[in-house]
């Protein structure tokens, strides 16, 4: 499985009464707003921002997930330029709070899923990534046995041996979920962000 998304219409009927209050223009709003949360907590809240040698030196928590590249983390905290734009500004600056503080720019931004679809009635919001490991952090699995060849260099280098290539013997790979617990542990801050919504709207109505 190369690709990970979740749906936050899982959660959606917990906000249906908000919902009622809300354009169409305001659901898509109030659920792109949300995305970008989801995507900022599980880096924030579920991700080791360090290197894999310095994490286990300090015997840091392994049931999280290590940063190396950050390749991963950067395409769950991509959205679309337009989309924060278009934002009512107490709405983007309350979701930017759990932007991780100390995180700069990273890589994997074009492997990012951020989409809002409307289809009708239906408005639905996904979040994921195409990081090929993706989906294998999230649920655990096995990789197969493979050989790794070096791609930037003529020889790999391990514990100061050099070689021209490795067969591996594949690895069993524990879960270390960071997407699903994002969006199930988001909902009170997802429900604010629909309640700022309906008030914003409400005062461009003039309702409010």
């Amino acid at each position: 499985m190369s690709g990970l998304k979740t749906n936050l219409n899982e959660v959606s009927k917990k906000f249906d009464r908000l919902i009622k209050h809300l354009t169409k223009d305001g659901i898509k709003q109030a659920i792109d707003a949300s995305l970008q949360l989801i995507g900022f907590v599980a880096v924030s809240d579920h991700m080791i921002q360090t290197d894999l040698a310095t994490a286990i030196g300090a015997g840091v928590d392994s049931e999280k997930l290590t940063m190396r590249t950050g390749r991963l983390a950067g395409s769950l905290m991509s959205a679309p330029r337009f989309s924060t734009s278009q934002l009512p500004t107490e709405i983007s600056s309350y979701f930017m709070k759990s932007k991780p503080k100390t995180i700069k720019k990273l890589p994997g931004g074009s492997e990012g899923i951020h989409r809002v679809t409307v289809t009708g009635t239906n408005i639905e919001g996904e979040k994921g990534t195409i990081v090929p490991y993706g989906a294998i952090h999230e649920y655990g699995g096995t990789t197969k046995p493979h050989v790794i060849v070096p791609k930037r260099a003529s020889v790999l280098s391990f514990g100061g041996r050099f070689y021209k290539k490795v067969n591996h013997p594949g690895s069993n790979i524990p879960a270390r979920p960071y997407l699903t617990p994002a969006l199930t542990g988001s909902q009170d801050k997802i429900s604010t962000i629909f309640q700022m919504t309906v008030k914003s709207e409400g005062r461009l109505l003039g309702f409010v």
